[in-house]
């Protein structure tokens, strides 16, 4: 009876292990977040991992530029740590044709779109991501710290307002989660084959 029953608890150990992995697995890579970490100390303004832009002028999820062509955020870099891979989501807004080059540590992760110059209204971040004829772009990045600049490639209006988001990215919680499930799996494979040699 107390063979059967720990063979039970060891059984259902993995099963538990599963579901705690999956229930904080958007949390651990928000963690640093949590715990007052920022990236690259200083007033930059740090970036909650896995939080929803909105539509304000708190940056972030807010960015704003003055002047022409060439003109950098205001707010200098975004900065975050990443326990894992997350994707960076940058997006215009209101009046439509501006676009960016985005920076992390000064290096180049790419062009937003390119769209035409044309009147529009304020979407809100959500909508105008969504919609193509507002200039938006993603990009993938690895675990570690993250420092994050925009600098206008074309702008038609001499300033204005854009917004970024950092989520996790879900195939590297996917991952983790089946790695886990391999594990027990492995480990319940060979403690039937030890079983059944005994």
């Amino acid at each position: 009876m107390m063979k059967s029953l720990k063979k039970s608890v060891r059984k259902y150990r993995c099963f538990a292990a599963i579901a705690a992995a999956m229930a904080i697995m958007p949390a651990s890579a928000n963690a640093d977040a949590l715990n007052g970490g920022t990236g690259t100390p200083g007033d930059d303004p740090p970036i909650v991992v896995g939080a929803d832009w909105f539509a304000t002028t708190d940056t972030p999820p807010a960015f704003f530029w003055i002047g022409g062509d060439g003109a950098p955020n205001l707010e200098g870099p975004f900065t975050f740590n990443a326990l894992t891979n997350v994707v960076l989501d940058v997006t215009d807004d209101f009046l439509k044709g501006d676009r960016f080059e985005v920076f992390d540590f000064g290096a180049s992760l790419g062009l937003t779109s390119l769209v035409p110059v044309a009147e529009g209204l304020e979407l809100g971040p959500e909508a105008a991501f969504n919609d193509p004829s507002y200039s938006s772009g993603s990009y993938l990045l690895g675990p570690g710290a993250h420092s994050i600049t925009m600098a206008t490639v074309v702008s038609p209006y001499d300033g204005g307002r854009g917004y970024l988001r950092v989520t996790p990215e879900p195939s590297s919680a996917l991952l983790a989660v089946v790695g886990i499930v391999g594990l027990c799996g492995y480990a319940l494979r060979r403690r039937r084959a030890g079983i059944s040699s005994a």
